[in-house]
């Protein structure tokens, strides 16, 4: 029976270690996430900002550009990768109005790279900038995002095909709110 014992002894050892590290690759495979805060303390307080002077609003928070601009007029495999684009590209603030419709992105101490702003002026949609360091006042973000909001005026001549698309407005069109508070980026 010895001459069993110390084979069988072996083989229960093998098969033990080796069940010992199956376990512990099966826990390592498991992914270790924790949840964190969507936004750092600046842009929360500055998010609260925004919901307070912007009451008829949505404020949106690291919102893709490919949730709100759309490839249009181009080839379906030209349109797919313009919207794989789009989804690297992305905003800190969307505001939108109470349709859903964007009005205005907004940059927390940070500017849009190059594809981005091209995007977004592409789609007419305005690009505002503000620092932490100088923060506007509730009525100045107020009267900024109305005055993206408000008509531009006319020209003599009315074409009505052009009354149904929202005018994109530009710098030139926002009120100037100097001061030293802001520092508007569009």
């Amino acid at each position: 029976m010895s001459d069993y014992l110390l084979p069988a002894l072996i083989i229960g050892g093998v098969l033990l270690v080796a069940l010992v590290l199956l376990l512990a690759l099966r826990r390592r495979r498991r992914l270790r996430l924790a949840g964190r805060a969507l936004l750092a303390p600046a842009h929360a307080g500055f998010f609260h900002i925004l919901r307070e002077a912007l009451p008829n609003h949505a404020v949106l928070v690291h919102v893709p550009l490919s949730a709100f601009i759309e490839p249009s007029g181009l080839s379906a495999r030209r349109s797919e990768q313009q919207m794989r684009e789009l989804d690297q590209q992305g905003t800190d603030f969307l505001i939108c109005d109470a349709q859903m419709r964007p009005v205005a992105c907004i940059g927390l101490d940070s500017e849009p790279d190059k594809a981005t702003r091209a995007s977004l002026e592409a789609a007419k949609i305005p690009f505002l900038g503000w620092r932490s360091s100088a923060l506007p006042t509730r009525q100045e973000i107020a009267d900024t995002v109305a005055a993206l909001r408000s008509p531009v005026a006319a020209p003599a001549t009315r074409d009505p095909a052009a009354e149904r698309v929202e005018p994109g407005l530009g710098m030139d069109d926002l009120p100037d709110l100097d001061e030293g508070r802001r520092e508007p980026r569009l």
